[in-house]
């Protein structure tokens, strides 16, 4: 199976990824922000209608996510507002991570808006259920949990309890198998095996090698962090690819600066 169809992208993932790349790579700085010119030709690469980019690109800016201006030729130029790319910077430090998180709230029987809201809020920060009201989850930064449960009004129904270590093996094994790392491991080996021959095939010049950079840039975003779990790295199985994903992509685009530069350089005119 083709490695775009067997990872196909969104539209949004599209229309981020040039604006990720100017922003984010030193190299591509001095060069004009991107058009739509050069996000249509990742879309057309990513097999998506040109319909769906112009609507990611109307709802994303009137979220102010993306921000567009008129360049000195009448181009318009898009870019990511600070606060949507500062927080694609937030990564999983796995390494620093020493423990495990429990989370605990207790509602009245017909109290379920409050409980959804609990709910919703601790999956998209990572937990996993555990036990009626109890989630568990690795070490993480708590600030924004406890400043979202404080916005809704629950902050004296949400317990945190942090658990700085456990030394039992088979509790370790119970929350491992929660979290599936024994799946998760197997997904990040192939996705690996599946980036270096994508990425790696012979006989391709430097624009196709420049579109397989962008191509796979928001594919490693969400399968290398997004989809992470922030689980103590010593707990993890020795072979564990996320570090070898992390290092063979940045290796790749640093030693692909000049086709990736001159793609950009030309397609976003």
């Amino acid at each position: 199976m083709d490695f775009r169809t067997r990872y196909p992208l969104s539209p949004k993932s599209v229309v981020y990824a040039p604006l990720t790349f100017r922003m984010g790579l030193e190299f591509l700085r001095d060069v004009p922000e991107a058009s739509l010119n050069g996000i249509r030709d990742l879309a057309q690469y990513a097999g998506i209608a040109d319909g769906a980019v112009r609507t990611t690109l109307s709802r994303e800016r009137a979220a102010g996510l993306i921000e567009s201006e008129k360049d000195g030729n009448g181009i318009t130029r898009y870019r990511m507002a600070r606060r949507q790319f500062d927080m694609g910077l937030t990564t999983i430090d796995r390494e620093n991570r020493k423990g495990f998180l429990l989370a605990v709230f207790s509602f009245a029987e017909n109290e379920v808006s409050e409980r959804k809201a609990v709910r919703e809020t601790l999956k998209n920060y990572g937990f996993r259920k555990l036990a009626p009201n109890t989630y568990i989850n690795g070490e993480i930064e708590t600030g924004g949990l406890l400043a979202s449960m404080k916005e809704f009004g629950l902050e004296n129904s949400f317990y945190l309890f942090h658990c700085p270590d456990i030394d039992d093996p088979e509790l370790i094994r119970k929350i491992l198998a929660l979290f599936d790392i024994q799946g998760r491991s197997k997904e990040l080996r192939k996705f690996f095996r599946d980036m270096v021959s994508f990425l790696s095939e012979g006989g391709i010049n430097g624009d196709e090698k420049a579109r397989r950079i962008l191509y796979l840039a928001p594919l490693h975003y969400e399968i290398g962090h997004v989809n992470e779990f922030p689980i103590p790295a010593k707990y993890l199985p020795p072979d564990y690819a996320l570090d070898d994903i992390h290092r063979f992509f940045k290796e790749f685009v640093d030693s692909h600066r000049v086709p990736l530069r001159s793609y950009y350089d030309r397609v976003n005119r």
